[in-house]
C-alpha cells in the first residue's frame, strides 16, 4: 500500500510538473503578443523611434553634405591637374615653335641666340608625366584652401555663426523634446496612488 501511494504521489508530481510547463510555455507567446502591441500603443517608445529616425535623417544629410563636399574638391582637383598637363603641353609646343622659327638647329644657329636656343631645346625635350602623388598632394591643397577661402569670402561670419547656431539649436530642440516627452509619459504612468 505504501508502494501504491508513493507511486500514486510521484505520478501526481510529475502530472503536476507537466501542467506548469504547458501553464509557462504559454506565457511567453502571449508575453510576445502583447508587448507586440503595447509597442504601437506604447507613445514613449514610438517617441524613441522617432527620435531615432530624426537622428538617422540629421546624418544622412550631413553625411550627404561631405561627400558632395568631398567629391567637388576631387572634381576641382582632377580638373586642375588635368589643366596643368594642357599648360605643360603648351608649354612645350611654344618653344618647340621658337626653336624652329629661329632656326635654332645647330649647323644654322646664329652666336646671339646660343642661350636661348639651348633653353628652347631643353624645353621642347620635356616629357609630360602623369600626375605625381606630390602634385596630386598639392592640387588637394590648393583646391580645398581655395573652396575654404571662397566660402569664408561669401559668407560673413555673423551669416555663418547664425547658420550653425540654428542647426545645432533645432537638432537640441527636437531631441530635447523628445526626451522631455517620455519622461513626462514616464511621469504619467507611474503616478502614486493616494489611498483615501
Amino acid at each position: 500500500m505504501e508502494l501504491q501511494g508513493i507511486s500514486r504521489g510521484a505520478h501526481s508530481v510529475v502530472a503536476d510538473q507537466r501542467l506548469e510547463n504547458r501553464v509557462s510555455e504559454g506565457a511567453p507567446q502571449q508575453n510576445v503578443s502583447s508587448s507586440r502591441q503595447s509597442i504601437w500603443s506604447n507613445p514613449s517608445l514610438i517617441a524613441e523611434y522617432m527620435q531615432l529616425l530624426f537622428n538617422f535623417i540629421m546624418g544622412a544629410i550631413a553625411l550627404s553634405l561631405v561627400v558632395k563636399f568631398i567629391l567637388m574638391v576631387r572634381n576641382d582637383v582632377n580638373l586642375k591637374l588635368e589643366h596643368d598637363i594642357m599648360d605643360a603641353r603648351d608649354k612645350i609646343a611654344t618653344c618647340e615653335s621658337n626653336y624652329l622659327i629661329n632656326q635654332c638647329e645647330p649647323h644654322m644657329r646664329v652666336p646671339a641666340l646660343e642661350t636661348r636656343c639651348n633653353e628652347w631645346s631643353k624645353c621642347m625635350k620635356q616629357k609630360i608625366l602623369p600626375s605625381s602623388d606630390y602634385q596630386w598632394a598639392h592640387a588637394w591643397a590648393h583646391t580645398l584652401a581655395g573652396v575654404i577661402n571662397a566660402f569664408f569670402e561669401t559668407f560673413s561670419i555673423r551669416s555663418f555663426l547664425f547658420i550653425l547656431i540654428s542647426v545645432t539649436g533645432i537638432i537640441f530642440v527636437t531631441n530635447t523634446s523628445f526626451g522631455s516627452y517620455r519622461v513626462y509619459l514616464n511621469n504619467k504612468d507611474t503616478k502614486p496612488v493616494r489611498i483615501a
